[in-house]
This record gives structure tokens, C-alpha cells and sequence, in this order.
């Protein structure tokens, strides 16, 4: 008897991290405590950036291009394994339509701008250098990193939590479709 309960906990936990791990997206119903952002307009914010000049995310989102905005810090382990991801996306997608904005969670000014640097990390960042009580990650009720959200042209989060091939994949999915257009737009002219 305790050998099936153990099992069929084991089983419980182990659907429960499978459906939790996918991309929250359009239409996904998943465990997600920021399933409810889907289809909703981003939350504005103001965040200094390395030079201390202060932005807003509605610089950026809301523009025209989908936008990731990637919460981390350089003192994250999971966060600097999944940076590469991200820059590898940044780079193939950033002339189709895609950019990133980086809030990091870090209390170290010279520890976030040494990890851009060295990263070779090129979009936009910002960071108030407060960790947890950072008033972006305070909006967005962050309570682990790394996460993100994919914000659209217009200003609506369309997923959450992309993470390694999730993360390419979703932008396939929103991309494709802008630039076979574009490409249909060229040849009938």
C-alpha cells in the first residue's frame, strides 16, 4: 500500500514539473501562478539602466517588435546557463522583429555590468539593484529567476517562462509568420 501511494505521488510530482516546465502561452492552461498575465497588456516600469538613466518599459514594448524581458542576475546560476540561449535568439531574431530587455536582480553594480560585458550581452539593460525588492520584479510578483514573459508588437504578454528550446520555438512560432508575409509583400511588388 505505501508502495503505490510513493508511486502515484512520484507520478503526481512528475506531471505537475512536466506540465509546469512548458511555456505558458496564449490558450495554455498550466500551473503557473503568471498564467493570468497571459493576453493581458504589459505592466509599465521605470528601471535605470548601466549609466544610471532612467527608462521605461514602454520604450520598448508595446513598438512594433516582440520583446522578451528576461529577469536575472549575474550571482544566478540557472540564469548565466540560460544566457547563451537567450543571446543565441537574440542574435538569430533580433533583424526579424525580436529584442530583449534585461532586468537583472543583482545588488552588485560592478558584478551585472562585468556579467553583460563578459557575456557579450548587446540589448538593453536594466536594474534598479535591489534583488527581490526590484519595483519591476515587484510588479511582476517575480519570485524565482530566471523568468520572463514575451511581450507582442502591442503590448500584450503572449508567454512566460521560455526557457532553453521553449524559448526558440515560441519565437518560430510568432516570427515565421511576420517575415513569410513580408516576404510575400517583396516578391508581388
Amino acid at each position: 500500500m505505501i508502495k503505490k501511494a510513493l508511486i502515484l505521488l512520484t507520478l503526481t510530482l512528475c506531471m505537475g514539473t512536466a506540465v509546469y516546465s512548458q511555456p505558458m502561452s496564449s490558450g495554455y492552461v498550466g500551473m503557473s501562478p503568471w498564467a493570468h498575465l497571459i493576453g493581458k497588456q504589459f505592466i509599465d516600469v521605470t528601471q535605470p539602466d548601466m549609466k544610471g538613466k532612467k527608462h521605461k518599459l514602454s520604450e520598448y514594448c508595446g513598438k512594433g517588435k516582440y520583446v522578451l524581458v528576461d529577469f536575472w542576475a549575474s550571482w544566478c546560476g540557472p540564469c548565466m546557463r540560460e544566457m547563451p540561449n537567450v543571446k543565441a535568439c537574440w542574435e538569430k531574431y533580433r533583424k526579424k522583429g525580436f529584442t530583449v530587455v534585461g532586468i537583472s536582480l543583482d545588488r552588485n553594480a560592478a558584478a551585472w555590468k562585468d556579467a553583460v560585458s563578459k557575456g557579450g550581452y548587446a540589448w538593453t539593460h536594466l536594474s534598479d539593484l535591489k534583488h527581490f525588492e526590484n519595483s519591476a520584479a515587484q510588479a511582476y510578483n517575480v519570485q524565482y529567476i530566471p523568468w520572463n514573459m514575451l511581450v507582442d508588437p502591442k503590448g500584450k504578454i503572449v508567454a512566460i517562462e521560455l526557457t532553453g528550446a521553449n524559448l526558440e520555438n515560441t519565437l518560430k512560432k510568432y516570427l515565421a509568420p511576420k517575415a513569410a508575409a513580408a516576404k510575400k509583400k517583396t516578391v508581388r511588388k
